[in-house]
């Protein structure tokens, strides 16, 4: 719907509207379209509110400060979702590795306050259900969010014999979660309020990718992080991510059973009839949230705020993705 005009690199580029595109009703609204690079939220902001440009993304603390400045505030829902990522919960010495454990874990925070004190609605709702499904794939079942529930956390670590040993928490940031230090403190806290040993380590994104990348992976048994994991709608493409083996083509390998998800994987890439697919995801879906085998946190949104020459409420971004910003649909006020 846009055709490509020009760039100067590392500042913008810019396009102008294909009259002729083969789709009429994709056909921009705008005559002509400039993506600036502005890569500090607050100047963004700024940017904004002078009327520098119309349309920004926003972090979650920006939210809310625009909307009562007037400015319409609209996006694409559930991008992504944030989970713990248990590096070495399929070696059988990390307490990771034991369901009760996990168990525990989970239910010794209370994430619903902590979703509804660090995010708008426009920017995260608390995660319900299993990772790594949302509402925009397939297996998809309306499973409710996990309880809050410290004591029954507090006798899930004794009968495991939880003996203080120190659990290893990485804590750094993304692009999708600009949030997640203040997100990893508050879970900390409700953590070590349950008796649990927790260390944060601040680290650099790219250390932790590099040491979880490494084979053999040369982590410590007890550790973990937080991170975004992007929709991918079959399903499949995150169960390769996240739960399959290496040796099955898998990359991050952070679930506690990768020889079962091996099969899962293999099954279900050998199902092709849609019907039977979504019913085989959803049993997995279902197995996956009775074993906690990852603590999911919130569906992150991708807010953006639109100045008074757009009208935000014509535009119809793609829901479950941030790839794909469809500006052709933007319309003049």
């Amino acid at each position: 719907p846009y055709k490509f005009v020009g760039r100067k690199i590392g500042e913008y580029i810019e396009f102008e509207a294909n009259r002729d595109y083969w789709n009429p009703e994709r056909v921009p609204g705008f005559a002509r379209l400039r993506q600036v690079l502005v890569p500090e939220a607050g100047s963004r902001v700024a940017t904004l509110k002078s009327g520098g440009v119309d349309v920004i993304t926003l972090t979650p603390g920006d939210v809310d400060p625009l909307k009562r400045a007037g400015f319409a505030i609209r996006g694409p829902k559930n991008i992504g979702m944030l989970h713990t990522f248990n590096y070495m919960s399929w070696h059988p010495d990390s307490l990771f590795h034991k369901l009760e454990f996990r168990k525990a874990l989970t239910l010794a925070v209370d994430m619903k306050a902590i979703v509804e004190s660090l995010y708008s609605p426009e920017t995260g709702t608390l995660f319900h259900g299993s990772v790594p499904f949302t509402p925009q794939t397939m297996g998809y079942v309306a499973l409710p969010s996990y309880p809050y529930d410290p004591d029954e956390a507090r006798r899930l670590l004794k009968q495991v014999g939880y003996n203080n040993e120190e659990i290893t928490f990485y804590t750094f940031v993304l692009a999708m979660n600009p949030e997640q230090m203040e997100v990893n403190d508050a879970m900390a806290a409700y953590w070590r309020k349950a008796g649990i040993n927790v260390k944060l380590v601040p680290i650099d994104a790219g250390t932790v990718t590099t040491m979880s990348s490494a084979v053999p992976r040369n982590m410590p048994l007890n550790s973990f992080g937080v991170q975004p994991l992007t929709v991918r709608a079959s399903v499949l493409g995150n169960f390769r991510v996240t739960l399959i083996s290496r040796e099955a083509g898998g990359s991050l390998m952070i679930y506690w059973n990768p020889e079962k998800a091996d099969q899962w994987y293999k099954e279900l890439n050998a199902t092709v009839d849609p019907a039977k697919r979504e019913q085989r995801l959803r049993e997995i879906n279902r197995e996956l949230y009775e074993e906690y085998w990852s603590i999911g946190i919130v569906f992150r949104h991708f807010p953006m705020a639109f100045g008074p020459r757009v009208d935000a409420e014509a535009w119809t971004p793609i829901q479950g993705t941030r790839l794909d910003i469809v500006f052709d649909t933007l319309r003049p006020k």
